[in-house]
């Protein structure tokens, strides 16, 4: 009886330390469609900012619970990428280099993420 349990808890770190949560493994039927072709600021990426973050970066709450980051606008989204470039990006996908964001919330589903990286590698277009 000794033993087992040993053996018994053995098995369970192998099985747990082999699990992958490896995005792209755990999502690749999903990601086959999600293909980002085009991003277009008033239609997709507005609603992700809104949805997402004004609740901690918009004009109002940005002073008081988004360290004075105001991303409530397509001129103030454009501004902060410039000053940072790549920074959105890097938040939004959670990799590091940035803060993990939306704070609080969970991640964004991949097709956002690809939807606001696409738009910002396209320049930052107001469309």
């Amino acid at each position: 009886m000794k033993i087992f349990i040993p053996i018994l808890l053995l098995c369970f770190v192998v099985f747990v330390g082999c699990y992958s949560d490896n995005e792209e493994t755990l999502y690749e039927d999903y990601l086959k469609d999600c293909i980002v072709t085009e991003a277009f600021f008033v239609r997709d990426i507005q609603p992700i900012f809104v949805a997402k973050c004004d609740r901690c970066h918009s004009e109002s709450n940005a002073p008081i619970s988004g360290d004075g980051i105001d991303l409530g606008s397509y001129e103030k989204i454009v501004e902060f990428e410039k000053k940072y470039p790549n920074i959105l990006v890097q938040s939004l996908k959670q990799e590091g280099g940035a803060l993990p964001m939306p704070r609080g919330d969970r991640k964004l589903d991949i097709c956002n993420i690809k939807k606001v990286e696409f738009w910002v590698n396209d320049s930052l277009p107001n469309n």
